[in-house]
């Protein structure tokens, strides 16, 4: 046995225990054994895809650390000192507005259908209603914030608590205390080598490649910026047309005259202030005083992130999993062929950004409650676990291609508003205008052009999950209702997964007749499975029991696809070790909830053990971990049906994790040592939380000046973790 491997208990006791009954039983053992030894291993450190050239070790290691990798960060001692008094400053208005609002509770709104509906609170009441929460500018004693709940100019001023008071000049002293006295560690651990550093570095100054994320998070793909700017060009050309193009639906509005960004924004804000924000006049009592204030924010600036609006860029994920290890390698040496890819948009700049969040709040309900609706996979293991499917002979599954990107625009409206009508929603003609801005008003930019989105959406939009589910649910009902031969008919947005009694052709017939009844009309395209073995869905492997004629009972396995790198955060990133920890403890869980026999919950643990191994984890870290991980039996608990949890939103104080702000120890200024907390305060957790430095996927973006590495003695920009394009960038 290798020097410090780990073999699970539950594996000593299945190859003691468990009754050799055939040769299959057999083969199980002996790869449970193997497994278990370490003889082999299913990874290698490779966690990127080159579709390049050759690449040198020095890059290959860097890249092989995966995108999600986090440098270690070395900030200035001004700017820890700057961050430090940034969080106090933050935490101590959390403080004093909830202080504020015991006192001078938020009397309920009338209880009209909009707010009883959008209402994502506890059974209990325990939790407010997220359109209640005040506005993170409202400000008790200085009164110069903004929001519904914000009292007017002559009432009088707020004083807080004494103890809160109390608490927090102490609290401010230890702040400043700590930032006096702060010094860097006296011993600089660096988790990237110079070399590497300065491979990053050269990275930026080469014009001809480019580091894109991979879809279904498998890592990053080293390509060639020709390649991807054509094909970012012909996703772009295939679904938008130029800005200057533009006019609405009813062709009331003209047209640009030019693709400024200035031009595009103005057409977008006249829609939301003269067509929008009259309607939510107009409706006025029937709508809450939330929705009011709400509407009046959504067309004068982005208030969630304080900033005015923009156009968003565009940027595309490369869907590797589409494509075999034999085509990949075709792709390396020609880059004149394709790569399915994948759009997505930064929406959250956008101007239809605030009535996209507030669409998708309102249709979540409606999204819940249609009967085909998988909420997750968990939801699914509940789900057949709990019934028997006898009649059953065929597994089925179905995906629809390139959802987002096809949806037409008039079938999307038309199919929502007979949903809605069907399920009697009061503010139907609400609803429909603002899907319609969201839709027709849908720009990016490419370089310096701005392009206006024509047929379907970017990933991105808001509320595109929301919209997808209720445009397929209505749109597929009438063919599914028809189909006596589905006793089972679930989807994931664009995933299904049914059960089929007739035969197989039958099901070939059905699925054509889907892919058909659509295509001219809706852009609508499927591929198919019909299967008498298994079914692959979402990341389960459903398949028949040796005994299902008799019980009727799906088994499930973890499923893991073949070209998947298990890119977990190395060992050596720049992250706390309780984050390693619980990633760790949350995958044992997800296995153990997929697993429906003991044989593959102990397969998929020894390949995990093994994986971990191979991103540099030491036995010393793991073996205790594992030691302690889920008993098999303890998954008929796990099968109950979780309950809600009423949690409180602790108050926070914000650092990025650092090896100088480590050994602060910040949770030690937040305590209540001498207890002068007032009751209402004092119940409410105080946690340090901390935040990541840029990931290596933030680093490798290429910028328009080649040079301008990020200094380590700086505060590093808030970048995005994805991987873009120069195009992408501005």
């Amino acid at each position: 046995m290798r020097a410090g491997s780990w073999v699970p208990a539950c594996v000593e006791e299945y190859l003691l225990c468990a009754p050799v009954t055939s040769t299959a039983n057999l083969l199980i053992m002996f790869a449970l054994a193997s497994s278990a030894l370490g003889t082999t291993n299913t990874i290698s450190n490779l966690g990127f895809f080159n579709l390049y050239e050759n690449v040198s070790a020095e890059l290959t290691s860097l890249l092989g650390n995966s995108v999600n990798f986090v440098p270690t960060y070395f900030p200035s001692l001004p700017t820890v000192r700057l961050e430090m008094m940034e969080s106090y400053y933050s935490l101590e208005r959390r403080m004093i507005n909830k202080d504020y609002f015991h006192f001078n509770p938020i009397p309920p709104y009338p209880q009209t259908w909009l707010d009883s509906h959008v209402s994502t609170g506890a059974d209990d009441g325990s939790s407010p209603d997220w359109s209640w929460i005040p506005s993170p500018n409202f400000d008790p004693l200085r009164l110069n914030g903004y929001s519904e709940t914000h009292p007017s100019s002559d009432e009088q001023q707020f004083v807080m608590s004494a103890g809160l008071a109390a608490f927090l000049t102490k609290l401010k002293r230890r702040v400043q205390l700590a930032c006096d006295t702060a010094r860097p560690p006296e011993a600089r651990e660096d988790n990237l080598s110079r070399e590497q550093r300065r491979v990053l570095i050269d990275f930026h100054d080469q014009s001809d490649t480019i580091v894109v994320t991979a879809d279904k998070n498998l890592g990053c793909v080293l390509e060639h910026r020709v390649r991807y700017d054509r094909l970012l060009m012909e996703e772009v050309n295939s679904t938008h047309v130029p800005a200057t193009q533009y006019r609405a639906a009813d062709n009331s509005h003209p047209l640009i005259n030019d693709d400024s960004e200035e031009a595009v924004l103005k057409v977008t804000m006249d829609r939301l202030k003269f067509e929008f924000l009259t309607l939510v006049v107009t409706l006025g009592a029937a709508l809450p005083k939330w929705f009011m204030k709400f509407a009046d924010s959504a067309t004068r600036w982005n208030a969630k992130a304080k900033l005015t609006f923009s156009v968003p860029w565009i940027y595309l994920l490369y869907k590797l999993h589409k494509l075999a290890p034999a085509q990949l390698r075709e792709r390396m040496l020609d880059p004149t062929l394709a790569i399915p890819t994948r759009p997505v948009t930064a929406n959250f700049s956008w101007a239809t950004q605030p009535i996209a969040l507030a669409l998708a709040k309102i249709l979540t309900p409606y999204v819940k409650g249609i009967q085909e609706h998988v909420v997750d996979s968990d939801f699914l293991i509940r789900l057949v676990s709990a019934r028997n499917f006898r009649s059953a002979s065929l597994l089925l599954t179905i995906d629809v291609a390139r959802l987002y990107p096809s949806i037409p625009h008039d079938g999307c409206l038309a199919m929502l508003r007979q949903f809605l009508t069907r399920h009697n929603c009061p503010i139907v003609d609400l609803l429909i205008l603002m899907l319609d801005i969201v839709l027709r008003c849908n720009f990016c930019r490419v370089g310096d052009d701005i392009f206006w989105q024509i047929v379907g959406f970017a990933t991105g939009t808001a509320c595109g999950a929301e919209v997808a589910d209720l445009y397929l649910h209505e749109l597929l009902l009438p063919l599914v209702l028809a189909t006596p031969a589905l006793t089972l008919f679930l989807r994931y947005i664009d995933d299904v997964f049914a059960l089929w009694t007739s035969t197989a052709e039958a099901a070939e017939l059905f699925c054509e007749d889907m892919n058909t009844r659509y295509r001219d009309d809706f852009n609508f395209e499927i591929t198919w499975v019909v299967s008498a073995y298994d079914a692959i869905f979402l990341d389960v492997r459903l398949y028949f029991a040796e005994n299902f004629a008799t019980s009727g009972m799906l088994q499930t396995e973890v499923y893991q696809k073949e070209i998947s790198r298990f890119l977990y955060l190395p060992y050596y990133s720049n992250h706390p070790k309780h984050t390693l920890k619980g990633f760790i403890r949350g995958e044992f869980k997800r296995y153990l909830m997929r697993s429906s026999t003991l044989s593959s919950y102990v397969t998929v643990l020894c390949a995990f053990y093994d994986r971990l191994l191979a991103r540099a984890y030491p036995p010393s870290f793991l073996n205790p971990l594992f030691d302690a991980a889920p008993d098999f039996g303890t998954r008929i608990s796990m099968l109950a049906p979780a309950g809600k949890l009423a949690t409180s939103i602790p108050f926070v104080f914000k650092l990025t994790y650092s090896p100088m702000t480590v050994i602060l120890d910040s949770q030690h200024f937040l305590k209540d040592e001498d207890g002068v907390l007032p009751p209402h305060l004092a119940k409410t957790r105080r946690v340090t939380a901390w935040t990541r430095a840029p990931k290596l996927g933030a680093l490798l973006k290429k910028k328009t000046n080649p040079n301008n590495i990020q200094d380590e003695t700086i505060t590093p920009p808030q970048l995005s973790s994805a991987v873009v394009s120069p195009m992408a960038a501005p």
